[in-house]
């Protein structure tokens, strides 16, 4: 089991399960390895960097938000939500674009890989400065 902490605030969790069973070896089929008929796989997982839990940015500034993710195998797509609803402004590379920021912007973003894993993002616009 693999929690990721930021700021001390939870941002990624993993479980992994490990089978040691004596007198017992797993032989190699591809990538698959099985015991006893049960398919398991083997991965690595590299976190790049651990997300912000909050960014704050200026009103009708850009902001692209990072969303880096590597693994063995490496993950198949990288898409973003923003309160739960599927997000379209996302870069080639996976990472979220906003231009023009407005207060509509506000939201709990998450950024999503193979329909699984999730890291989560909370984006708030910087207060306007009183003139």
């Amino acid at each position: 089991m693999l929690s990721i902490l930021f700021s001390g605030f939870l941002v990624a969790f993993f479980s992994f399960c490990h089978l040691n069973l004596q007198g017992v070896s797993p032989r190699k089929i591809n990538p698959v390895y099985t015991v006893d008929g049960i398919p398991s796989a083997r991965t690595k997982l590299h976190v790049a960097e651990a997300p912000p839990l909050e960014i704050s940015v200026a009103l009708g500034s850009t902001v692209i938000v990072k969303c880096e993710i590597f693994g063995d195998p490496s993950p198949n797509a990288i898409t973003w939500n923003k309160n739960g609803q599927p997000f379209v402004t996302v870069l080639w590379t996976g990472d979220l674009l906003l231009k023009n920021v407005t207060w509509d912007d506000l939201g709990h973003y998450t950024c999503r890989y193979d329909d699984s894993e999730s890291i989560t993002t909370f984006f708030y616009p910087a207060k306007p400065k009183d003139v």
